[in-house]
């Protein structure tokens, strides 16, 4: 699997390390992990429990050591984790001496089954990144929206849906006491404080502004309203602190203190407990591939509200563990691929954060709902789909067909 290091605390590395550590407890499998951001450090490779492979440079995708790894290791599957750009190297041609010469050669491409997991998070997905997983053996979404996508552009490539999973063994629900214990520490002051938070990084397709422009409007009307970001202050996207003070909710916003770079976090014990602390998960968002943050809180049964747009909503229209937050207008960023993205409108937002602390049974009901719907995602059960993708592809039989499980 070529993929971020899956002992980082990011999204791809969640996924990865999840996929991975499952696979190499079975003896029917042999894994290995060309762990990008990783460069060696050994007090990272121990706690793999799979080997992990080294770039060789800041900023890899692996392209300087997937030849050197494939001629030694001889794997029979390969699986490119992230967005299509990454693995590009995978399906393109190199010049040498005037001639195209495929990066990965013929002899070795056909002894290799090449699995794609992108991440789609736009309408009308980027002609390149369609030309790729044509070129793979198969693709799988873990958004049926992105599969849809992709049908609606070119229905001939080989795709199924494999979603990604939440460990609901560690992401659950809590007791009372431990929950008022944990939230001690944000030192929020009246009776009976509102929590609302957001897990995302601080980065552009994050809708942070339209969270604190709804915060400062949703304050007017509930008295104790806080808002806990599980972010960078300074990132991709903005200086989250001054925004806060622009919009008038510095008094209002929670910053944890322990996160100082994107690769910096917190135990997965601990943020059971952050999820645990809030009363109601939000997040505004331009896109997003699948929205694991989403599904943790749910795992947690914190009920939740999201943009309707792209995975998030099939999520929360799949689960029935929250409801969807309305596009105030639609833009394509500059450099994006020409993705036309939602802004999350701040006043519905608003209205729905007010809408939930007004009523507490419609919280309950989302939030067993959401661990309902978590429990039948769980990696364990995940990890089986996988499985069942990587026999009929090595063992086919009489029918072309994929066999998985249905997600329901």
């Amino acid at each position: 699997m070529i993929s971020e290091c899956g002992m980082l605390p990011t999204g791809f590395g969640t996924v990865s390390h999840n996929i991975l550590s499952r696979l190499n407890a079975d003896p029917n499998f042999e894994v290995r992990q060309l762990a990008l951001s990783h460069r060696g450090d050994p007090e990272v490779a121990k706690h793999a429990p799979y080997i992990m492979y080294p770039v060789t440079r800041d900023g890899s995708f692996g392209d300087d050591v997937f030849l050197p790894i494939v001629n030694v290791y001889k794997p029979h599957i390969v699986i490119p984790v992230g967005d299509p750009w990454m693995s590009s190297y995978l399906f393109s041609n190199t010049q040498v001496n005037g001639q195209n010469i495929r990066t990965i050669p013929i002899e070795i491409r056909k002894n290799i089954k090449i699995i794609t997991y992108y991440p789609l998070d736009g309408v009308k997905p980027h002609a390149p990144w369609i030309e790729q997983m044509s070129l793979a053996d198969v693709s799988v979404f873990c958004a049926k929206f992105a599969q849809d996508a992709v049908r609606a552009i070119n229905d001939s490539i080989r795709s199924i849906y494999i979603p990604h999973g939440v460990d609901s063994k560690n992401y659950c629900p809590v007791s009372k006491e431990q929950r008022d214990s944990y939230r001690k520490q944000f030192n929020m002051s009246g009776l009976d404080p509102f929590l609302v938070g957001m897990v995302a990084r601080n980065q552009a397709r994050k809708d942070y502004p339209q969270l604190f422009r709804a915060i400062a409007i949703a304050r007017k009307i509930i008295p104790n309203l806080y808002c806990y970001c599980h972010a960078v202050k300074v990132d991709q996207g903005w200086d989250l602190n001054d925004l806060a003070h622009q919009e008038g909710v510095q008094d209002r916003v929670i910053f944890n203190q322990t996160l100082q770079t994107p690769s910096s976090g917190v135990s997965v014990q601990e943020m059971n407990l952050i999820y645990n602390s809030l009363d109601l998960f939000v997040l505004p968002t331009q896109g997003e591939g699948f929205g694991l943050p989403l599904l943790e809180a749910m795992s947690c049964g914190v009920p939740v509200l999201t943009t309707d747009y792209a995975s998030t909503a099939d999520l929360v229209k799949e689960s029935g563990g929250g409801e969807l937050i309305e596009a105030a207008i639609y833009h394509y960023r500059g450099g994006d691929h020409n993705i036309k993205r939602p802004i999350t409108s701040e006043t519905h937002l608003a209205g729905l954060i007010i809408d939930m602390w007004k009523n507490k049974e419609k919280r309950i009901k989302y939030g067993e709902a959401g661990r309902k719907f978590a429990l039948k995602m769980d990696w364990d059960l995940i990890v089986g789909d996988w499985k069942k993708l990587f026999n009929s592809l090595m063992f086919p039989v009489a029918t072309d067909e994929i066999m998985v499980r249905e997600i329901v």
